[in-house]
């Protein structure tokens, strides 16, 4: 719920202020909690789904529509982006699919993540600042700038 809360209310805001201005890039990387039964079957439905380039999209039907996930919504969902089926289907079941939304969350928890959502703002080169919960776009909007400053 928090994920979603974010999602919904407070991205398309950093998306409009900064990622559509140039100034900021967002990289989206798995952390399914393990006490979430649907999180990692979605999160590798959205990486199939971003494997034809159509991530995004998917990912906000994912945060719209909460409270019916399940694998006959992912392919419901799928179609309406116009998915290939088939290459969709296919990828769900191979372990390379899995691995990889695997190797997102070891590596958040290698930085320090322990929940959902977290943002980290900053540079590789320059460190990050940590971001914990689906805080209000002003918490957002102030490590943001501050990062570009």
């Amino acid at each position: 719920p928090y994920c979603s809360r974010f999602a919904t209310q407070i991205e398309s805001q950093i998306i409009t202020d900064y990622v559509d201005t140039g100034k900021l890039k967002i990289v989206f990387r798995d952390f399914p909690l393990g006490f979430h039964e649907n999180a990692l079957p979605a999160a590798i439905a959205a990486e199939c789904a971003n494997k034809q380039g159509k991530f995004w999209e998917f990912h906000d039907l994912l945060f719209a529509n909460q409270d019916t996930l399940g694998t006959e919504n992912y392919n419901v969902w799928a179609e309406e982006l116009s998915l290939d089926m088939n290459k969709f289907n296919t990828c769900q079941t191979l372990n390379e699919t899995a691995a990889k939304v695997m190797q997102d969350q070891s590596d958040g928890a290698n930085v320090g993540i322990q929940g959902t959502p977290t943002m980290l703002i900053g540079t590789e080169k320059d460190g990050y600042v940590m971001i914990v919960g689906a805080r209000p776009y002003e918490v957002f909007k102030q490590a943001i700038d501050a990062e570009l400053a």
